[in-house]
């Protein structure tokens, strides 16, 4: 069935323990700069590139890892990300007024000028503080509508698929 394919190639929650508080607090405490614009997102490090976790993820695939804070009232727009095949996410703050979408084109839907312009769209339902696996090659945008940043913890994975890194950390033993 398609649905089931395109849930299946976007996001995964996986089932693994909750994010330890010290990085909660870490992150919550980060000094952030601006990394991106006109979308505005904001990037700070963390230690969590030193735990036990990171090292096993690292040792299968090339990895980075940081905070990312999107401030209240913004769009981090439309995107497909260039460089990182996938990330795994913890969401630190967040409100119902945060959400994360993907799209893709109705293929019936009405064209303008060669552009789409109606899409089937699917929100990222996180797990509290448990990770998701994000497929970043489908495109994707962040919306903060609240009147707080929201923030997360995103170790991004370079030179893999999403399906082989869910493969991998779906059995990994964590």
């Amino acid at each position: 069935m398609r649905i089931g394919y395109q849930l299946f190639s976007m996001r995964t929650n996986l089932d693994w323990p909750e994010l330890p508080q010290k990085y909660i607090d870490e992150a919550i405490n980060s000094k952030f700069e601006l990394i991106h614009t006109p979308s505005i997102l904001y990037w700070a490090p963390t230690s969590f590139v030193t735990s036990d976790l990171y090292r096993k993820i690292s040792s299968k695939y090339r990895c980075g890892a940081g905070y990312f804070l999107n401030p209240p009232h913004t769009l981090y727009d439309w995107h497909i990300d260039n460089k990182r095949s996938c990330a795994i996410n913890w969401v630190i703050k967040s409100n119902t007024k945060c959400m994360t979408l993907y799209r893709e084109p109705i293929p019936e839907g009405i064209t303008k000028e060669g552009k789409k312009l109606l899409y089937n769209l699917t929100e990222v339902l996180y797990n509290g503080h448990k990770p998701t696996l994000l497929n970043t090659k489908k495109e994707h945008c962040v919306i903060n509508n609240s009147d707080d940043n929201r923030i997360i913890l995103s170790v991004t994975i370079f030179d893999t698929t999403y399906e082989d890194a869910l493969l991998f950390l779906k059995d990994m033993n964590v």
